[in-house]
């Protein structure tokens, strides 16, 4: 009878009577995948890639470090079925790019902001992904981030970098008569309060925006609390002038 294997990490279940005085190799390739489990540490190169599917050898560390240079939306796949607690630190590079924990079934997806280490839960069964706690590095308490009104110009559109997405303060300042939305990047999942302060001389509408959600910010001088829930924008707190 051919062995087995367990379903996240196939680890060998040897069949009975198999190994008759070799049972030491399975035995001690299991011990050394579980302890690969425990406290291994991967590392992942996606420089020009835009796929990439997650191999046995990946998973069954857990900690998997994802490097290189992103010039686009890279996806880092999970094969269906497969599960588990992993720790991803993203260390990639490349202002443009963007990485996404998916799956090789179903639509579920999770962004991994640059520079941060965050724990995530592979529910296999459903092909989700689940963060077990708040990603490192999300919002910074520095200096607020100027959103100058009258160098964008009627129409005009502010694109938030990845650095700016990071802090919580933003101060909306000068003049227009047009709409104007203020919008996060692409796949940026910021979660937590942010304030903004709308000094503008005149403005028509200000919206922030995060993918399919935004927001239409109140009158002029007033300061707004917002709190964004990873996919979209509510109002936390009243006005203020």
């Amino acid at each position: 009878m051919a062995d087995t294997y367990t379903t996240n990490k196939a680890f060998t279940k040897p069949s009975q009577s198999s190994y008759v005085s070799t049972w030491d190799i399975p035995i001690n390739n299991n011990l050394n995948n579980i302890d690969t489990c425990l406290g291994g540490v991967t590392e992942v190169n996606l420089t020009d890639k835009s796929d990439y599917t997650l191999t046995l050898g990946n998973v069954r560390n857990t900690t998997i470090k994802l490097t290189g240079a992103l010039v686009g939306i890279v996806y880092v796949r999970l094969e269906a079925g497969s599960g588990g607690l992993f720790t991803f630190i993203n260390a990639t590079t490349g202002s443009a790019g963007v990485l996404v924990l998916a799956w090789t079934s179903g639509a579920n997806t999770y962004v991994i902001n640059r520079n941060n280490t965050q724990v995530m839960y592979a529910d296999g069964s459903n092909n989700t992904w689940n963060p077990a706690t708040p990603q490192t590095g999300d919002i910074t308490y520095s200096a607020p981030v100027t959103v100058l009104l009258t160098s964008i110009g009627a129409g005009g559109d502010y694109s938030i970098s990845n650095a700016e997405a990071k802090n919580q303060f933003f101060n909306i300042t000068g003049s227009t008569s047009g709409t104007i939305t203020i919008t996060f990047p692409t796949g940026y999942t910021p979660a937590g309060l942010y304030f903004f302060r709308n000094i503008a001389a005149s403005s028509a509408n200000i919206s922030v925006v995060l993918g399919a959600s935004s927001l239409l910010l109140d009158a002029a001088n007033i300061s707004q609390m917002l709190v964004c829930t990873g996919t979209a924008w509510r109002k936390a707190a009243p006005v203020y002038t």
